[in-house]
């Protein structure tokens, strides 16, 4: 079953959760509506899911791990396509070369985008927030599209560009390798 309520009425987030063990959150942008679920879910002691692939909220809410682990709630961002297939790939990756310190990861969509992804794209261009990579360990912001690559996904080669893509944060998490 589906709920709507207003995430800034915190009231109305209790009541919502209430009866509920586990939440998968779909409403983006996730950067304004990630924080308010999350703190819900710790008060009530519910698992927290979502669909985001933004970056900023990977890093906000690996950084309450502590606060999580302490609530018994499992705090999983990104449990949509953004980073599953990649982050799985990155981990398979390193389990077979442990001694990796660089990973590039290239994906070619398969169509469109939803509405949520195009308001958050927008937002991020209006705030000029550019993208980012992870230089030794830490996230490093770099201009929209920085770089530009040659890859074959199987049909000759295609030109491909970086973009602020979560796994920047997740597969660092996964893998430990320190730059991506």
């Amino acid at each position: 079953p589906q709920r709507v309520f207003d995430l800034a009425d915190a009231g109305a987030v209790d009541a919502a959760l209430a009866d509920v063990t586990a939440v998968l959150h779909c409403a983006g942008p996730f950067a304004r509506t990630a924080k308010p679920m999350a703190d819900g879910c710790l008060r009530n002691g519910v698992h927290y899911l979502d669909i985001t692939g933004e970056i900023q909220v990977f890093e906000a809410l690996a950084a309450r791990h502590d606060e999580a682990r302490a609530a018994g709630v499992m705090l999983l961002p990104g449990a949509g396509f953004d980073v599953v297939p990649t982050d799985c790939l990155a981990a398979h990756l390193a389990r077979r070369l442990p001694s990796a310190t660089h990973l590039t990861l290239a994906f070619q969509g398969l169509g469109g985008i939803s509405r949520g992804t195009a308001t958050t794209m927008i937002e991020q261009m209006g705030q000029g927030s550019g993208g980012m990579v992870r230089r030794n360990e830490v996230l490093t912001p770099v201009p929209s599209a920085w770089k530009t690559r040659e890859f074959d996904f199987g049909r000759g080669p295609r030109m491909a560009m970086t973009i602020p893509w979560g796994d920047v944060s997740t597969a660092f998490h996964s893998t430990g390798i320190p730059n991506i």
